[in-house]
């Protein structure tokens, strides 16, 4: 009998990863086994445990930047290999792309 309770413990704390706190600014989506199954708001999500359930969380009022593109390198140094952004076009010109993408998500399902 004494040894029933060590496979209760990690049984228990394995069921007990199915709670999820969702914050009031963020929104969750809930995937099983891959494939979306709820959208829950703030408050507390009970679902399945870790390995069945999977929750997602997303801040919405924070605003994300994604930066792509061309750096120039310090003058000291030479760089071998081409730069990310610098980009050889069809004619054979040398052009130098840089993009920064401000984006944040919308709460609209």
């Amino acid at each position: 009998m004494k040894w029933a309770w060590l496979l209760l413990i990690p049984l228990v704390a394995w069921l007990l990863t199915g709670l999820v706190q969702v914050r009031p600014e963020e929104r969750a989506v809930v995937r099983r086994f891959g494939e979306v199954v709820a959208h829950p708001g703030p408050g507390l999500w009970i679902g399945l445990p870790w390995g069945i359930d999977r929750v997602d969380r997303f801040a919405l009022q924070s605003v994300r930047q994604l930066g792509v593109g061309y750096e120039p390198p310090p003058e000291i140094e030479s760089t071998p290999s081409t730069p990310a952004g610098q980009l050889l076009t069809g004619d054979q010109n040398l052009i130098n792309v840089k993009l920064v993408l401000d984006y944040a998500l919308d709460p609209a399902r």
